[in-house]
C-alpha cells in the first residue's frame, strides 16, 4: 500500500516539477532563468549563502521583487534570512509556502503563514533531492533549489526555476 502511495505521490510531485518549469505566456523576462534569477538577487542585495544560516535573522515579511516575493526582514527588507519549524502568523512564510505549493510540486502544502510539519517535512524533502543539507530549515542555500513563484498583485503568474 505505502509503495503504490510513495509512487503516486512522486509521479505528481515530477509532473508538478516539470510543469513548473514551463515560461508563461505573455511572461515579461525572456533572460534565461538564471540570468533572470542573478539580476533579481543583486538588485535585492542578496549576500547568498555566505553567511551561515545559524547567523541569520528570523524572516517576519516579504519583499517584492520583479514579481517575485520573497522572505524577508521587513517589507522591504533583507532577503537573506531563515524560516523553521515553529515560525508561525508570519508572512515569510505566506511567501515560502506559497513557492511551495505553486511550483513546486507540493500541493499538500497549506498557505497559512505557519512553518508547521507539513512544510518543514517538504522542505527537508527537498533538500534532501537537491542535494543540500536537509535540516528543514529555509535559508539562502533552500532559496538557490526552489522555483520561485512569480505574481502580478495577488495573481499567480508563473514561476522561476532554478539556475
Amino acid at each position: 500500500m505505502f509503495r503504490s502511495v510513495a509512487r503516486a505521490a512522486l509521479a505528481t510531485t515530477t509532473a508538478a516539477a516539470l510543469t513548473a518549469a514551463l515560461p508563461v505566456p505573455g511572461s515579461a523576462s525572456t533572460a534565461p532563468p538564471a540570468d533572470e534569477r542573478k539580476r533579481i538577487l543583486d538588485s535585492m542585495g542578496s549576500k547568498g549563502n555566505r553567511v551561515p544560516v545559524a547567523a541569520l535573522p528570523t524572516c517576519n515579511h516579504f519583499t517584492v521583487g520583479q514579481y517575485v516575493r520573497f522572505p524577508s526582514v521587513g517589507s522591504p527588507g533583507p532577503i537573506d534570512c531563515k524560516l523553521e519549524y515553529g515560525n508561525y502568523n508570519n508572512w515569510g512564510v505566506v511567501a515560502l509556502q506559497q513557492w511551495l505549493y505553486h511550483c513546486n510540486g507540493a500541493p499538500q502544502v497549506k498557505v497559512d503563514g505557519d512553518y508547521g510539519k507539513v512544510t518543514r517535512d517538504v522542505i527537508t524533502w527537498i533538500q534532501a533531492v537537491k542535494g543540500i543539507k536537509a535540516d528543514g530549515i529555509y535559508g539562502p542555500d533552500t532559496r538557490a533549489v526552489l522555483s520561485w513563484a512569480k505574481f502580478n498583485g495577488n495573481t499567480f503568474i508563473g514561476c522561476l526555476p532554478p539556475a
